[in-house]
C-alpha cells in the first residue's frame, strides 16, 4: 500500500513538472475527396493561429488513403493548453488555396471543430487540455467551396 502511494506521488510530481508525456489521436472522416494530403499543426498559443503553420509546437501530414477515415497523432506532448488546426490538401501543394475574399477553396478544420465567423475560427474556441496519457478526438473538415481545378 504504501508504494501505491509513493508510485501515485512520483506519477503526480510527472505530470506537474511537464515530464509526463502523452499523445492525441486525431480521426477524420468526412473528406469531400480521397486526393492529397492533410495537414495538421499543434498551436501552444493563439500566435499564429490556424494558418501560421510555421509558428506552430508541432506540425504532421500524411496521405489520404482509400479509406472512409483518416488517422493521425501527435506523440510525446507535454501536459498543457493546445489547439489544432488543419486543412485538406487536395492538390498537394502544400499550402491551402484561397479565393479572391481570403476564403479558402480547400477543406479547413480546428479542435473543438470551432468555426470562425466572417473569418477563421479563434484560437480561445479551439482550446483543450492535454493532461492525461491519451487525448482522442474527431475533428470535421468545412469546405466553404468546390473543389480547385485539377493543375
Amino acid at each position: 500500500m504504501r508504494y501505491l502511494f509513493i508510485i501515485g506521488c512520483l506519477t503526480g510530481l510527472l505530470k506537474l513538472s511537464g515530464f509526463a508525456q502523452s499523445k492525441i489521436n486525431i480521426e477524420v472522416n468526412n473528406l469531400r475527396s480521397k486526393q492529397g494530403m492533410l495537414y495538421f499543426s499543434l498551436f501552444k498559443s493563439g500566435d499564429g493561429f490556424p494558418s501560421e503553420y510555421e509558428k506552430a509546437f508541432k506540425r504532421g501530414k500524411i496521405e489520404i488513403d482509400k479509406s472512409d477515415v483518416v488517422k493521425f497523432s501527435f506523440d510525446n506532448i507535454p501536459a498543457g493548453t493546445y489547439a489544432i488546426s488543419l486543412f485538406h490538401d487536395e492538390d498537394n501543394d502544400g499550402k491551402v488555396k484561397m479565393n479572391k475574399m481570403k476564403m479558402p477553396l480547400e477543406g479547413t478544420g480546428a479542435s473543438n471543430n470551432a468555426r470562425g465567423k466572417m473569418g477563421p475560427p479563434k484560437y480561445n474556441d479551439a482550446l483543450f487540455e492535454v493532461d492525461k496519457t491519451e487525448v482522442n478526438m474527431k475533428l470535421k473538415v468545412s469546405y466553404y467551396n468546390p473543389p480547385p481545378p485539377k493543375s
